[in-house]
């Protein structure tokens, strides 16, 4: 057995690989140990305070307990704070236990491809690539390095039986569902092919595989009840918030040199899966093909998140994870003699260092892949409020307004929630917490639910704001309705440079019902013509080219034309999902002050609108009618 193992790995090549496995995993530990909350820095543009929000309001739901799917629906989890690296409230081994785990999987990948290669240049080569490329500290990356770790152990799964690829796949399943449910469902279907592929075509054995396949459903079961996790809610409302991204999430961006070197890494990729499942014949057709669907359905799914979004930070993901997927996936290079497939594999990396270069200032930051003093120093002090630095901001609010609100519950509208947390006040999050996530029916209704209760905040920070040239007061038209209906403008204040309200909770409040009255169908071009009182849900339905479209790019755009009494018309960007949670109102608000008069009941004619339009940039992709459901708002 010694003979055995010394002539398997200690080798003086397999030595030298395990070293240059070593040295890539060591420069891809953090740099430092966690990452501190800080107060907001003065900011140029309002949607500057929209992450630093949702990175402490993460924190601070774990913080006081609240239940995530019922108190709180996001995409991220409760163990996202792994990836955000955000210690407040949290503990360090959970911190340390991830890193290692990190470094063991990429060590053992690194060091299983090197052995295993007949081509041991370009196997190298691409480590050395990875080890430049991955940022130390992964952040929103995160789950993709986790799902191509995935990839590999399932991949190896295929030609081993070792019982350490099964604890690898089934660590990662549990991982990716509680810090990132989109990517976690991507990595349920993939280990659910894998299990039903082995039944099939490997002929392993079936009551094995099946509980093998059981056991992360009873492993998430079990850990849901520990971080306070209703899992039937936490999936609904996560996949409702995927499934919206998709519909109005996306920038129109033109097409770039990113998006051409993207879709020729996939292409050329997927080229070289296909030609060695035509090469190979009907030995190996199926394990090729399932191959192949892995990659695909990965490799999509990275292109998607990439480019529905497609602006900077998100794009450079792509070439960030790209190579790894093609890594991981280790039919590309392994045994790769096609000189033509690895001038493309080499192309691949060039291509990353090009872009991941071009897209990150801070790349190749070599002081933090070879030095880690602060990571451990870090965690040798490390508290769950040593990262804590709130106090003092610079967001301080004015004292009249902090003695106002006093103990009672606040929230914040539509996403500066950390500016609660900097004032020490009593923030008491809505589920859906900031307003340009609730696009669809179901989220905006479980706002409306929590405002529509003994729930509501006593008071609201409330601006007139939105992103991407939406509608504001149609991000959230329920909860707004609400906000006219139940609530008073008690107090005006700027922060960061915007007129923002406070509003208070009436003494008296009434639940708001929605009473269906009418239900009808008019041509898409058509007007709605809007009434007082009345709340209106707009249906559109594309058709099967707009659905395909959809699919591989984004969902077909359509703008919300809204005409006024004087003939001027201005147009927002909505969605088909967006349109759905209803729209109303005969005045057209353009800013805070606005709103504050509507709240008061004192409408402008020159506001008022005369019509609503729904216009699609290409009314191909949409089917020619459309449907409304009238409602009379009673209270």
């Amino acid at each position: 057995m010694i003979k055995n193992l010394k002539s398997n790995y200690f080798t003086k090549i397999n030595i030298i690989g395990f070293l240059i496995s070593i040295i890539a995993a060591y420069f891809l530990f953090p740099p430092y140990f966690d990452m501190g909350i800080y107060p907001i820095p003065p900011v140029e543009f309002s949607w500057q305070t929209l992450d630093p929000s949702w990175v402490s309001t993460i924190n601070y739901v774990k913080i006081h307990n609240l239940n995530w799917g019922n108190d709180f629906a996001f995409t991220l989890g409760p163990l996202s704070y792994l990836s955000t690296r955000v210690g407040w409230g949290q503990n360090r081994i959970s911190f340390l236990l991830f890193d290692l785990f990190y470094f063991i999987n990429f060590a053992i990948i690194f060091f299983i491809s090197f052995k295993n290669s007949n081509n041991k240049y370009l196997t190298s080569s691409l480590i050395l690539v990875l080890a430049l490329i991955l940022p130390n500290y992964f952040g929103s990356i995160s789950s993709f390095i986790l799902l191509a770790f995935l990839l590999f152990w399932i991949r190896y799964s295929l030609d081993n039986k070792f019982l350490v690829s099964y604890v690898f796949q089934l660590i990662i399943v549990v991982l990716l569902f509680f810090i990132k449910f989109n990517t976690g469902l991507i990595s349920f279907v993939l280990f659910g092919a894998a299990i039903l592929y082995k039944i099939i075509f490997k002929k392993d054995k079936v009551l094995y595989l099946l509980g093998y396949f059981t056991l992360p459903f009873i492993i998430i079961y079990i850990v849901s009840g520990y971080l306070n996790v209703s899992i039937t809610k936490y999936i609904l409302s996560a996949f409702y918030i995927v499934s919206g991204y998709n519909e109005v999430m996306y920038l129109d961006r033109s097409f770039c040199d990113k998006h051409l070197f993207a879709i020729i890494i996939m292409l050329s990729s997927a080229g070289i899966l296909f030609y060695k499942m035509v090469k190979e014949g009907k030995k190996e057709i199926y394990k090729n093909g399932f191959v192949l669907f892995l990659f695909s359905v990965s490799i999509y799914i990275l292109f998607k998140q990439a480019f529905v979004r497609a602006d900077e930070s998100h794009m450079k993901e792509f070439f960030y994870c790209g190579l790894l997927i093609v890594f991981c996936l280790y039919d590309f290079h392994l045994h790769q003699k096609n000189k033509y497939a690895i001038f493309f594999i080499c192309a691949t990396g060039l291509i990353s260092i090009y872009f991941v270069n071009k897209l990150d200032a801070h790349a190749f930051n070599f002081e933090a892949k070879t030095l880690k003093k602060n990571y451990f120093e870090g965690y040798r002090s490390f508290t769950s409020t040593s990262g804590f630095h709130l106090f003092p901001n610079n967001n301080q609010l004015p004292q009249n307004v902090l003695n106002r609100v006093g103990s009672n519950t606040i929230d914040s509208y539509p996403w500066n929630t950390q500016i609660l947390l900097e004032n020490k006040l009593n923030f008491t999050p809505r589920p859906v917490f900031q307003s340009y996530t609730a696009y669809t029916t179901e989220l905006e209704n479980m706002n409306f639910n929590f405002y529509n209760s003994y729930k509501a905040p006593k008071f609201v920070l409330y601006d007139f704001e939105a992103i991407d040239d939406r509608y504001p007061l149609f991000d959230e038209p329920k909860l707004n309705l609400i906000f006219t209906k139940n609530y008073n403008c008690v107090d005006t204040l700027v922060v960061n440079s915007r007129k923002t309200l406070l509003l208070e909770k009436k003494t008296e409040t009434h639940r708001l019902k929605f009473v269906q009255t009418k239900e009808y169908a008019i041509y898409l071009d058509s007007p709605l013509i809007p009434k007082e009182g009345v709340y209106y849900e707009v249906f559109i339905y594309r058709n099967l080219l707009g659905d395909f479209i959809s699919v591989i790019d984004h969902g077909p755009n359509i703008s919300l034309a809204i005409v006024k009494k004087d003939g001027e018309t201005r147009k927002y960007k909505t969605s088909i999902k967006l349109l759905e949670t209803g729209i109303f109102s005969l005045q057209h608000i353009t800013d805070t002050d606005g709103f504050k008069s509507f709240l008061k009941g004192d409408n402008k004619e020159q506001n008022i609108i005369k019509a609503y339009y729904f216009e699609p940039k290409n009314k191909i992709f949409f089917k020619e009618k459309i449907r409304i459901k009238e409602y009379k708002i009673v209270q």
